[in-house]
């Protein structure tokens, strides 16, 4: 990881590099390269590449020394890793033989290529000095998780995800935000911060009034949770931001690695296959985050039920217009949640 007040190699760092080398391999004369044209991605770290091969393929490259149990190579739809490659590197005026690990893309896709252009960057901050084919194949082993999930077909709720990535691009800490998501579709709750001891639900809406479904269990405090509800208006339009942008607001303001990790971990597991068409949406992004609103959940009407539920009762449900409830801005929020 970064250390020493050394800059992080960020998302934006990573396709800046890949469109240079895009250029550079669109302008090359047909035939002249069979390999990949390539730049360091740190400079002051040797041995790690970003490269493009004439066909666009995009590729991660990084020189590792062979393991006594080398590690197999990696095949899924959209990223093939494979170790133990003896390549020339050609440089300005010589050329050398090394042994290097190559991950490269297979997807076209434009939404793949981000989350692979995220795993570039994390990689790059990760290796320092000598590393191992062991060593890259662990720091692979979450990454080639995401990427599998990528293939399964979920259920997405687009406004849901919508909203709550709003939530967090208007915090001032979205690493805290982060670390405390709660991203899979049958969690009760969006956001646990544990220390503070303090939960948020996002609940985001299309129609122009603030009238969201709620679960009992959602609203009514039982432990020492602190519970609270956000409110988020998410208009589609073809003139807005796309989530894929959002998405890299959000990455490239991130502290650490951790958490970029964990935002691209928590949207493989409620987009899945569908991850293309959830980024390509667009949406009002600025009037979502000034649409924003915070609500105590002790100031939501909600029903008068006896507990124990009768038998075969596991779920209370009802709508709440929150347009006529005391609200409370982001920055409020951030204050309790900042301990």
């Amino acid at each position: 990881m970064a250390s020493g007040g050394r800059r992080s190699v960020i998302h934006g760092d990573v396709l800046r590099v890949f469109d240079l080398l895009e250029g550079r391999a669109h302008n090359a004369s047909e035939g002249t390269e069979s390999g990949y044209f390539v730049e360091i991605a740190r400079a002051d770290r040797p041995g790690i590449y970003l490269g493009v091969s004439q066909a666009g393929e995009k590729t991660f490259i990084v020189t590792s020394e062979q393991s006594q149990v080398p590690p197999p190579p990696l095949r899924l739809a959209s990223i093939a890793v494979d170790y133990g490659i003896e390549c020339q590197l050609r440089e300005a005026t010589s050329s050398r033989l090394v042994r290097v690990t190559v991950i490269r893309c297979l997807a076209n896709e434009p939404g793949i290529i981000d989350v692979f252009t995220a795993m570039c960057a994390v990689l790059a901050n990760s290796f320092n000095d000598r590393v191992t084919e062991r060593e890259v194949a662990e720091e692979l082993r979450r990454w080639s998780t995401l990427f599998w999930r990528l293939q399964e077909r979920v259920e997405t709720d687009v406004v849901g995800i919508s909203g709550e990535l709003v939530a967090i691009a208007a915090s001032p800490n979205p690493d805290l935000w982060i670390s405390a998501w709660h991203s899979r579709p049958n969690d009760l709750l969006d956001f646990i911060f544990d220390e503070a001891q303090v939960s948020v639900e996002v609940k985001a809406t299309r129609s122009g009034k603030r009238r969201h479904t709620f679960s009992l269990d959602q609203i009514q405090t039982t432990g020492s949770l602190s519970r609270y509800v956000a409110s988020v208006p998410v208009q589609f339009a073809e003139s807005g931001e796309s989530l894929a942008d959002l998405i890299r607001e959000i990455s490239d303001r991130l502290n650490n690695d951790t958490s970029r990790l964990k935002l691209w971990e928590a949207l493989s597991q409620v987009c899945g296959a569908g991850l293309e068409d959830v980024l390509a949406r667009k949406f009002d992004v600025l009037a979502a985050k000034a649409g924003l609103a915070f609500f105590s959940a002790d100031d939501i009407p909600s029903p008068v039920v006896e507990r124990p539920f009768p038998t075969g009762v596991s779920r209370v449900s009802f709508h709440v217009d929150l347009d006529g409830v005391e609200s409370f801005d982001s920055q409020y929020l951030d204050g309790l949640i900042l301990v």
